[in-house]
């Protein structure tokens, strides 16, 4: 074997670890880091080209050089109810479509919506499972808080009845493992189904919002124009899917994966309890430390062009490692340790950059920051891990399956 194929195979045999981490204490950084080195731009076995530098992903994130989705090309696509759809969700379109419907978007989820009824929403969902678990001994915080209270936010906040939240949150399930690398015919026909039944129980939700709006996210967006017009009830049905799945993903994620983090260093608790306004860097370190999700949406670039020192052909499809770039050493000092009063001019990558920056940021960050304020600091003193982290197999989600605590 040639010294090129050598190297050539040491990047691939990198990636599929990583598709394959087992669920019991993966750790995908040590992979991360010697990817970087050897291949930081590397055009894999899978077809992709996965790159790990932070610049590189800043790059590909801002770059007009390359297009999200090109869901039109896949083979499956007329046969795909999901596929025909997700060209309409925000996080997959493209300028002009693209700037039309975050414009509109935006004068719903402005940000004195948010203050006005997300602090109170938040408050009182977070209080209100924290009690039921407190009535335990034990719990999983992931089952018991982590699926449960972003998925209930969300709800609340959009206007969906309680009733019909336990079957919204199985649909958003079913849509949210389109969000892996290799889209397989399996996942595929489970997003097909949950998109289709979602569609037909959020249109008739939205035309009665047109009919008798209420204070709800939902009626604020079937009522927001501009020049450019109003959201369709397709376009609405479709940022309530994304903010629902998209949302409740990445929330569940931050959640449980940051309740280890956080219970694995009691000194750091100790700290927080005497000075609470602390818990915002603790957030933000966590979405650097621990991305709820490890890759970017896939890009196709338009042209020849370049990321970085690397040349990227017309046509090729590319996706970034966000938990390579959120600890690439060039850009972070130290960037494996978990530092809650890390300066840095340069903000991790989890929430992307440029146009497609993630508009429920600020959301996430509120209910994580409640809810570690509610369960670690003021209800619980004394919680700590009684089993195993389990966590959810692959790495393009970093989150647990399970973990079981004890007050």
């Amino acid at each position: 074997m040639s010294a090129t194929s050598t190297l050539d195979a040491e990047p691939n045999s990198i990636i599929a670890a990583l598709m394959e981490l087992p669920t019991t204490d993966p750790d995908p950084y040590p992979l991360y880091e010697r990817l970087r080195e050897i291949a930081p731009s590397h055009r894999s076995q899978y077809g992709l080209r996965f790159v790990s530098r932070y610049n590189d992903i800043h790059q590909l994130l801002r770059s007009p050089d390359f297009r999200i989705g090109m869901f039109e090309g896949d083979p499956r696509y007329d046969a795909s109810p999901w596929l025909q759809n997700a060209s309409d969700f925000l996080a997959f379109s493209n300028p002009p479509k693209h700037d039309r419907l975050r414009a509109l978007v935006s004068r719903a989820f402005t940000q004195r919506f948010l203050e006005t009824h997300v602090g109170p929403l938040i408050d009182a969902v977070v209080d209100r499972n924290l009690t039921r678990c407190a009535a335990s001994d034990t719990f999983d915080v992931v089952a018991e808080l982590a699926v449960t209270v972003p998925a209930e936010v969300i709800c609340e906040l959009l206007g969906i009845p309680s009733e019909d939240q336990a079957k919204v949150v199985r649909w958003m399930e079913g849509i949210g493992q389109i969000f892996a690398p290799i889209l397989t015919d399996a996942t595929l026909a489970g997003a097909d189904h949950a998109i289709v039944e979602s569609h037909q129980y959020l249109d008739e939700l939205i035309n009665k919002r047109r009919r008798q709006p209420r204070e709800d996210l939902l009626s604020k967006l079937v009522a927001v124009s501009s020049d450019d017009g109003r959201l369709t009830t397709t376009e609405v049905t479709n940022f309530t899917l994304q903010l629902l799945s998209a949302g409740s993903e990445t929330t569940m994620n931050l959640i449980g994966i940051g309740t280890l983090v956080l219970l694995q260093r009691p000194d750091l608790l100790t700290r927080l309890r005497q000075r609470r306004e602390l818990m915002t860097g603790v957030v933000d370190e966590l979405l650097r430390f621990e991305p709820p999700v490890h890759i970017t949406t896939l890009r196709t670039a338009t042209v020849d062009t370049t990321l970085g020192d690397h040349r990227i052909e017309q046509g090729e499809v590319v996706t970034g490692l966000v938990g390579a770039g959120n600890r690439d050493p060039a850009i972070f000092i130290d960037p494996n340790v978990f530092d809650t009063g890390r300066e840095s001019e340069r903000p991790p990558l989890t929430f992307g950059s440029g146009i497609h920056y993630c508009l429920g940021a600020a959301l996430v960050k509120g209910v994580a920051n409640r809810l570690f304020r509610g369960l670690l600091i003021e209800r619980f003193p004394t919680l700590h891990i009684t089993g195993e982290a389990v966590y959810r197999p692959g790495f393009w989600v970093r989150g647990l399956g399970r973990l079981e605590l004890a007050q």
